[in-house]
């Protein structure tokens, strides 16, 4: 989980998230984070995030795609 945060002291903290629709995801991410996160809890995090956004946001995203990014290179997770 990982998230660009302007306003933070330090130039990197986890959790990174970006775009518009961070916002409504950073108070999840906020609590729900912590450090060595396994795969699946991480996307039980991410469905929070989901079902915020599907709550939420203005507008209707029906699909979300889930990169992971890890020592092993990128690869898609379903959403």
């Amino acid at each position: 989980l990982a998230s660009p945060r302007p306003l933070t002291p330090r130039p990197h903290t986890p959790p990174f998230q970006h775009g518009y629709a961070s916002n409504f995801c950073l108070s999840i991410f906020d609590r729900e984070y912590k450090e060595g996160m396994s795969v699946e809890e991480a996307k039980a995090v991410i469905d929070k995030c989901i079902a915020e956004l599907h709550t939420r946001f203005l507008i209707s995203q029906p699909n979300f795609l889930i990169k992971i990014v890890d020592k092993d290179g990128v690869r898609v997770m379903e959403a």
